[in-house]
């Protein structure tokens, strides 16, 4: 997990997504117990979002070979994330939804972009932590106790 985490993050500063200054979601990251689940238009936000990018760095052929395809693969799994949180939502309103988030995301400003990404991410980092991770204890240097 730790390892995963790095390596998001180092794609996300690449990018020069961590310099934005983190909105207060981003902020409450340090107390992942505590985290806030977004509302219901973030879910759709994140995932318009992930979606713009990862096309973006799809058409853009002009960064390292391995370092796009590193990025593309964790763009796809943050969507595939936020995908299957808008499984959840009843089909009447999901159109409306994504619609409503494409146009927000449009009339922000790249900054705001960058800094909602950040938000993005580490909420997917927070639940996947907790999934990883559940009673919260650290997981190096456990050594697993089975039978003989």
């Amino acid at each position: 997990m730790m390892r995963l985490r790095a390596l998001i993050f180092a794609n996300v500063a690449g990018l020069g997504l961590a310099i934005a200054p983190a909105p207060a979601l981003a902020q409450q990251q340090a107390q992942p117990r505590s985290a806030v689940l977004p509302s219901n238009p973030q879910d759709f936000q994140c995932f318009a979002l992930m979606q713009q990018r990862r096309a973006a760095y799809i058409a853009n052929p002009q960064a390292a070979p391995a370092n796009r395809a590193e990025l593309i693969n964790n763009l796809t799994i943050i969507s595939a994330f936020y995908a299957g949180r808008l499984t959840h939502y009843p089909a009447a309103d999901a159109a409306a939804q994504f619609a409503s988030a494409r146009s927000e995301l449009a009339a922000a400003t790249p900054q705001q972009r960058d800094a909602f990404a950040g938000v993005c991410t580490q909420f997917y980092l927070t639940v996947m932590d907790a999934l990883i991770n559940p009673d919260g204890q650290p997981q190096r240097g456990q050594q697993s106790q089975q039978p003989r």
